[in-house]
C-alpha cells in the first residue's frame, strides 16, 4: 500500500506541476480537475492491487530470508541476500518482494523474426540464455512468478507503436490469466542498452496500466547528463548523474552497463588455445611486446563514425606525441580490425592478437557520453586499462585499484610513463581488472542483476582460481 500511496501523490502532483508550469489560470484548472480525475482513478484501481498483493502474499515464506534487501538504485550497490542458506534453490525478485523458485520463469518480450540489434544480442538474449537461474518462458505462461524483460533494443530502434504493442500484449496475457485465476499483474524491467544517450521513459503514459512503480524498473546503459566537450580547457566537462538532480517526479532509473562481450571472450580463448594457454591462467603475464595502445585513428577516417570525438582525437595525439618522445615504445594508435557496425556483430583476430599483446590499453569515451564495449574488453585482455574519468565506473571497478582514470593531458602522459616503468604494480592493477570484468560484468551477471537485484553466478574471489564460475564456462 506504501508503493502505492507514493505513485498516487507523485501520479497527481505530476498534473498540478504541469498546469502550474502554464501562464494561463485555465491551464492551472484543467491541471486540477486532471489530478482529482487521476486521484479518483488511482485509489479505484487500489482494490485490484491488493487483491493481488494478497494472492502474491499469502503462501507461507520463511520471512528471515527477507532481512537486509535492496534494490540496486542508481550508482548504489545492493546488499540483497540472494539465495536462502536454507533453500539453495529459491532466491529473492525485488518486484515480488518475496522468495521464488529457480530458475526464474521469464519472458523476453518482444518476440521477433526479423533479427536483433547487437546490443540486444550481446546483453539481453546472451545474458538470459546463458545464467542457469534465468528460464525463457511463453508469454502465456501458467506459473504465478513469470517476469517480464521488456528489451528496447530488440529490432535496432524502437517502432513508434512499441508501446502499444506491449500494452496489446499484456492484456491479452491478462486475459488468459483470469481464466486460470493467475495474478493480473506481474514485474516489468524495461531494459535499454542500445542508446547513448539517456531517453525518456519508455511507455511513460502507460505506466499505470501496466502496474506503476509497484510492478515496473528502468534499467538503462546511459544514465549521465551534460557530458560535453569543453573548448577552452580541451577536454570533457563529465556533467552529472542522472538520477542526482531532482527530476520532479520521474523514478530513478537504473545503471545498466555494457558488458564483456561473449564473441570477444570465445576469440580470445580461441587465440590463447593455440598458444596453449587457457582463459583461467594468469594472461596478465604472458609477454606484451606492445607498450601502448589507443584504439582511435588520428585525423579524419572513413573506418569510424568520428562525431563527438574531440577527445579520443586529443588521446591518441597525446600517445603519439610520446611515443614520438620514447623511441623505443611500440605503440599503437588507430582502427584494428573492424569499426562501425559490423565491429558490432564480428571479432578481427587481429584485434584480440593486439590486445592481448600490449601492456597498456589507453581507453577514451565519446564528448557526450559514458559506457561503451571498449572498456570492458581492454579490462577482460589483461593489459592495464587507462580511461578518462567515468561518473558512472561500473560496479566494482576502483580507481588505483583495478584501473585508472585520468582527468586531464598531464595525467594521462605521467600515468602512461610511469606504469611502463613500474611492471609490478601495472600488473597487479591489470589482474584485478580483469578478475573485476569477467566475474561480474558478463551479460549474465547484468540479467542477474537486472531481475534479482544482484549477481547470482558469483565466481571465485581468487583471480587465479578456477572456482565455481571458471573463465572458460558460458564461453
Amino acid at each position: 500500500m506504501c508503493f502505492r500511496a507514493v505513485s498516487t501523490l507523485r501520479f497527481v502532483g505530476e498534473h498540478l506541476y504541469d498546469g502550474l508550469r502554464r501562464p494561463t489560470w485555465w491551464c492551472f484548472r484543467i491541471g486540477l480537475l486532471a489530478a482529482v480525475f487521476g486521484l479518483i482513478r488511482q485509489l479505484l484501481g487500489t482494490y485490484s492491487f491488493v487483491q493481488v498483493d494478497y494472492f502474491l502474499h499469502s503462501s507461507d515464506l520463511d520471512t528471515s530470508l527477507l532481512t537486509n534487501v535492496e534494490i540496486a538504485v542508481g550508482n548504489r550497490s545492493s546488499q540483497s541476500r540472494p539465495l536462502s542458506p536454507l533453500h539453495p534453490d529459491r532466491a529473492f525478485v525485488p518486484l515480488l518482494h518475496r522468495t521464488v523458485d529457480l530458475p526464474l520463469r521469464v519472458v523476453y518480450w518482444p518476440y521477433v523474426t526479423i533479427g536483433s540489434s547487437p546490443d540486444a544480442i550481446h546483453v539481453g538474449e546472451d545474458g538470459l540464455f546463458k545464467s542457469p537461474y534465468i528460464q525463457l518462458v511463453d508469454m502465456y505462461d501458467d506459473h504465478p512468478d513469470t517476469v517480464w524483460v521488456a528489451d528496447e533494443t530488440v529490432g535496432g530502434n524502437v517502432p513508434r507503436d512499441w508501446c502499444e504493442n506491449l500494452l496489446q500484449a499484456v492484456h491479452n496475457v491478462r486475459r488468459y490469466r483470469r481464466t486460470k485465476t493467475l495474478p493480473l499483474f506481474w514485474p516489468i524491467h524495461f531494459l535499454q542498452t542500445h542508446y547513448d544517450f539517456p531517453s525518456d521513459y519508455l511507455c511513460k503514459p502507460s505506466r499505470d496500466e501496466l502496474g506503476g512503480e509497484y510492478w515496473t524498473r528502468y534499467f538503462k546503459r546511459s544514465v549521465i547528463l551534460h557530458r560535453s566537450w569543453n573548448e577552452t580547457l580541451q577536454w570533457v566537462d563529465t556533467g552529472y548523474h542522472i538520477n542526482s538532480k531532482n527530476r520532479l517526479f520521474l523514478p530513478d532509473q537504473i545503471h545498466t552497463p555494457l558488458v564483456v562481450r561473449s564473441d570477444i571472450v570465445e576469440a580470445m580463448h580461441n587465440y590463447l588455445k593455440i598458444r596453449g594457454r587457457s582463459l583461467s591462467d594468469d594472461i596478465a603475464s604472458l609477454p606484451r611486446p606492445i607498450d601502448v595502445i589507443h584504439l582511435w585513428p588520428l585525423g579524419n577516417s572513413s573506418e569510424v563514425y568520428q562525431g563527438y570525438s574531440n577527445l579520443r582525437t586529443k588521446v591518441s595525439q597525446i600517445v603519439v606525441d610520446l611515443s614520438k618522445q620514447h623511441p623505443d615504445w611500440k605503440t599503437v594508435v588507430g582502427i584494428v580490425g573492424k569499426a562501425r557496425y559490423l565491429g558490432r556483430q564480428k571479432v578481427s583476430r587481429l584485434l584480440i592478437q593486439v590486445m592481448l599483446t600490449s601492456k597498456i590499453h589507453v581507453v577514451s569515451q565519446r564528448d557526450q557520453w559514458e559506457d561503451h564495449y571498449r572498456l570492458m574488453e581492454a579490462l577482460a585482455s589483461g593489459a592495464l586499462v587507462l580511461t578518462d574519468r567515468m561518473l558512472s565506473l561500473p560496479e566494482g571497478l576502483k580507481n588505483g585499484t583495478s584501473l585508472i582514470e585520468y582527468s586531464n593531458s598531464a595525467e594521462l602522459r605521467e600515468y602512461i610513463q610511469f606504469y611502463i616503468g613500474h611492471e609490478k604494480d601495472r600488473l597487479s592493477i591489470a589482474r584485478e581488472g580483469r578478475f573485476i570484468a569477467m566475474s561480474k560484468h558478463r551479460s549474465w551477471h547484468r540479467m542477474e542483476e537486472v531481475l534479482f537485484g544482484r549477481i547470482i553466478s558469483l565466481c571465485s574471489e581468487s583471480p587465479n582460481e578456477h572456482g565455481p564460475c571458471s573463465f572458460e564456462e558460458r564461453i
